[in-house]
């Protein structure tokens, strides 16, 4: 499909110089710009990292200007989530994404964002309208980015269902449960309910699942590959996780409460955050709005940041917000089900899409059920099919929620403001000016009376259907704990005896543990160990996993002489998984060929997908990705486990040594025979890559990278390796970093990925890489003055004159 693309790309190219000078026209123009309907006079000040801090005189002309500079360069990114989550594709690419679009009307994004827009309050929804108009002016007004040009392709008018499905997307592809439900279904199939609870321990009840899982996984088949195919055009893909945690002023030397988040996604061109600052004015009954951090182009506002009173950041909760369910339909009418003893009638929607170079419009009947829509084809001789239950897909207001919170002067209004939160679950860090730190889960978080999410359930019984949603107030919280900090990690959020099952896709415990070991190192911090930490690659599963095998193989092993001295250091390694480290390179190749020497003969096929692979694709994957080291170390603590796997006659100690003696092939290989001169950044490499370059003039042009990067899954800078492939593409990275001492906005800090503009002729197109990479940040400027000492460009947009001065 992608293959494809990169054609009708390819043909349309006319010289590089061409392109650089179209993609000048389009960048942001600075100086004084007239439009019609605003209020008065908005200034858009760049800072000299590209940052937009906007100063207006009414609420609407502060988020109109908001969709101008988010437009102004971001606007092919916009364009591509946008159709991606209303299933538009093929209106720009033609058939070959034609099954992601069918796919996703299915799903319904666009349905459910036009059920949020009826919900959202009235102040939300004229910031929204706001928005949209100045999204709008740029795409009727300004030349559009090379990308459309490639693609011979002129945007229409911005909608508010644009934003909200857009919205909708991205808290879909941050619920992973579903996948990871299809895989163990996959596990159970191959070896059987007992190992599997061995190899996952998180099956109370899957004795219906292995009478039906060989259709199952045949009707999922396509879904897998459709969603593959969606985020590899989006550049979704990769699990994602995220760091959050905040010190209190008993634990800062500076007596005041210290807040840092990153949020880990995928490495893409340009990045997905786009840093802003908004300045309002005040009005009689309330404070307008101030707030500086981290928004997501097609949306208002900021996402993280902080106000003039709380700071707050978030990390994906990881609980099970997801279901599918498994639907049988009536034999002589397949718009029936089955429900107990008798039938229930779906819904059916027919949506048409258009597809480029087809004159006729394609017509998709969906069908939805009570327990969601149906997402799966009928496969013939396959009498069932799937059913997805998703909160992203329930009807909610939580763009009312994000708006609310940029106003929140305290913990209250922190927590009564995401009240409305729907999707996606998160687990949010606050800190305020007052000294409090807190942390809360937020979401729709589904009760279920039977079940718990791990597997495919039978639609057709009652018993497995949701129940409603666990109320705010019974949701995980913490507010000024005695311990004096907050921290999450994607890890299990509530203790054991919490009530309500909230799912087992948690991250391992080693990340998190690592956090809080080095929170409670010290008895003060400042901004400068909450960027240490922030940039931490040691390895406590590492230095586990290490040790383990240390103790079952002892100082002496039966290895060639290089080899043997390779054993000696690493044994007494730190667990450093540092860029430059040759300890690190070894452990990461031995890592990835003991897991799959120790699970491929029972697994076969199946075992990369066991250790996080996606189903279909080079990009994605699910939960298993992250408890990879916990059950190797489980594992090892078990003489008898490689037996249970297959391995008659082999001992934990004739595949450790095996796996070593190949890790230790490859580097010997690829890096020599000099192990001081072995990297693990010669292996593990990030690049940023934009979604249209697929051949290799854009590839060049639009790209960046590859780079050297050290850190792994289980370190606090995580970044992505894959268990199954160490030496493949990094799948996920921190995204955004900030870092915001509650005493001193002004010194607050923030860094993502790339550059601030989408536009390759832009300066800030990809400057902020090297920063990144180094581990750098730069200011979240707070106040005008300092705002006008980095000042780069300046911009006013005035009414027209007929427009202005207003009454």
């Amino acid at each position: 499909m992608i293959g494809r693309i990169g054609g009708l790309l390819g043909a349309l190219i006319g010289g590089v110089a061409a392109l650089r000078f179209v993609t000048q026209r389009a960048l942001p123009r600075p100086g004084l710009i007239r439009i019609a309907g605003l209020d008065g006079e908005v200034e858009i000040l760049r800072d000299r990292w590209g940052v937009p801090h906007i100063y207006a005189q009414s609420e609407h002309d502060l988020f109109y200007a908001n969709g101008v500079v988010h437009a102004e360069e971001r606007l092919w990114q916009m364009e591509l989530n946008r159709r991606a989550a209303t299933g538009r594709l093929s209106e720009v690419f033609g058939s070959a994404t034609l099954g992601i679009d069918r796919f996703i009307r299915r799903v319904g994004l666009h349905r459910s964002a036009q059920a949020d827009l009826e919900r959202l309050d009235a102040p939300t929804l004229r910031m929204l309208r706001a928005y949209v108009a100045g999204v709008n002016w740029v795409i009727e007004s300004r030349p559009r980015p090379v990308e459309f040009l490639l693609t011979r392709h002129r945007p229409g008018p911005w909608t508010e269902v644009d934003s909200l499905a857009w919205a909708k997307l991205m808290a879909w592809t941050l619920s992973v449960n579903w996948e990871s439900e299809l895989t163990r279904l996959k596990i159970i199939n191959r070896v059987g309910l007992d190992l599997a609870a061995e190899l996952e321990p998180v099956y109370p009840d899957g004795a219906w699942i292995s009478a039906h899982g060989e259709d199952v996984a045949r009707v999922a088949s396509s879904v897998e590959t459709s969603f593959a195919e969606l985020l590899t055009v989006t550049g979704l893909g990769g699990i994602g996780g995220s760091n959050g945690w905040a010190v209190a002023p008993s634990r800062s030397a500076t007596g005041s409460a210290i807040l840092a988040n990153d949020m880990h996604l995928a490495p893409q061109m340009p990045s997905i955050w786009y840093v802003l600052g908004l300045e309002g004015p005040d009005s009689p009954s309330e404070r307008g709005i101030r707030v500086i951090g981290s928004s997501l182009p097609g949306l208002p506002g900021i996402v993280v940041g902080h106000n003039r009173d709380i700071a707050w950041g978030y990390t994906a909760s990881l609980a099970d917000v997801q279901d599918l369910f498994v639907e049988r339909p009536h034999p002589d009418d397949p718009t029936r089900f089955a429900r107990g003893d008798g039938w229930e009638t779906a819904t059916t929607i027919v949506e048409e899409i258009r597809v480029r170079g087809e004159p006729r419009w394609r017509r998709e009947e969906v069908l939805v059920t009570s327990n969601g829509p149906i997402i799966s084809p009928l496969i013939e001789g396959v009498d069932i099919t799937l059913a997805l239950r998703a909160a992203p897909l329930e009807p909610a207001a939580t763009l009312t929620a994000g708006m609310t919170l940029l106003r929140a002067r305290n913990w209250n209004e922190f927590r009564d403001a995401l009240r409305e939160w729907a999707t996606p679950s998160l687990g949010v860090v606050y800190a305020d000016t007052s000294g409090n730190i807190g942390y809360q889960t937020v979401g729709l978080l589904p009760v279920r009376t039977a079940g718990d999410g791990t597997l495919p359930r039978p639609g057709w019984d009652s018993a497995y259907a949701w129940k409603g949603f666990i109320p705010f107030d019974e949701l995980p919280m913490r507010f000024n704990p005695p311990e004096g900090y907050v921290a999450t990690a994607n890890n299990q959020p509530m203790p054991d005896d919490y009530p309500h099952p909230l799912g087992s896709d948690w991250c391992d415990a080693y990340r998190i543990g690592r956090i809080v070991e080095c929170l409670r190192s010290r008895d003060h911090h400042s901004v400068a160990s909450m960027r240490e930490l922030q940039l931490d690659t040691m390895s406590t599963a590492a230095r586990s996993i290490v040790a383990a095998c240390a103790e079952i193989l002892g100082a002496e092993v039966p290895l060639d002489p290089l080899e043997r001295e390779a054993w000696r250091r690493f044994r007494h390694w730190d667990g450093d998984i540092a860029r430059s480290s040759p300890d690190a390179a070894m452990y990461e190749l031995f890592r990835g060929k003991l897991l799959r020497l120790l699970y491929s003969r029972r697994l076969g096929d199946l075992t990369d997908m066991y250790l996080g692979a996606p189903p279909h694709g080079n990009v994605g994957g699910t939960s298993f990705a992250w408890r990879a080291s916990s059950r190797l170390i489980r594992g090892l603590g078990d003489p008898t486990f490689p037996e249970k796997l297959g391995h008659r006659g082999f001992s934990w100690r004739d595949l450790i040594l095996i796996a070593f003696g190949e890790a230790i092939a490859i580097l010997r290989g690829s890096q020599g025979e000099e192990i001081a001169d072995w990297r693990w950044g010669k292996i593990h490499q990030l690049s940023f890559e934009h979604p249209l370059a697929r051949i290799g003039i854009l590839r060049r042009w639009l790209n960046r990278g590859p780079f050297p990067i050290g850190g792994d899954t289980d370190t606090p800078l995580q970044i992505g390796a894959s268990a199954y492939a160490p030496d493949g593409k990094v799948g996920w990275a921190p995204s955004y970093r900030q870092i915001v001492d509650l005493g001193d906005l002004p010194s607050a800090m923030g860094m993502h990925t790339t550059g601030q503009s989408g536009q390759p002729g832009s300066r800030h197109y990809a400057d902020l890489i090297p920063m990144w990479l180094s581990g750098d940040y730069f200011a979240l400027l707070w106040n005008r003055a300092d705002v006008e000492a980095h000042l780069s460009e300046e911009t006013r947009l005035l009414p027209t004159d007929e427009d202005w001065p207003r009454s």
